[in-house]
């Protein structure tokens, strides 16, 4: 089984210190990138996400899954703009 048949995910684990964008390949976790909470929290986990992305030479397209875990309660910005990034990944990946 090559790279391009197998499953890549990515998990966006948020809690107050900050967002652990995680890159799994057939449900193995093999890179993590940390990105502190800032006003520019956005702007900033989509840059990590594409790094992370090249650093493992990976299309968006390749990416099945986009998904958010959080123990913070719904109110959280950094919670919101995480599920916000999934919501719109998903989305155009289904164009």
């Amino acid at each position: 089984m090559n790279c391009e048949e197998l499953k890549k995910t990515l998990l966006l684990r948020v809690d107050e210190a900050g967002t652990d964008i995680c890159l799994f390949i057939d449900e193995k976790e093999i890179d993590r990138v940390r990105v502190e909470p800032n006003r520019e929290l956005l702007e900033r986990t989509l840059l990590a996400i594409e790094g992370l992305l090249l650093r493992h030479a990976l299309l968006p397209k390749t990416i099945e899954l986009l998904r958010v875990e959080s123990s913070l309660p719904e109110g959280y910005s950094a919670r919101r703009i995480a599920e916000a990034v999934a919501e719109i990944w998903m989305f155009a990946r289904s164009r």
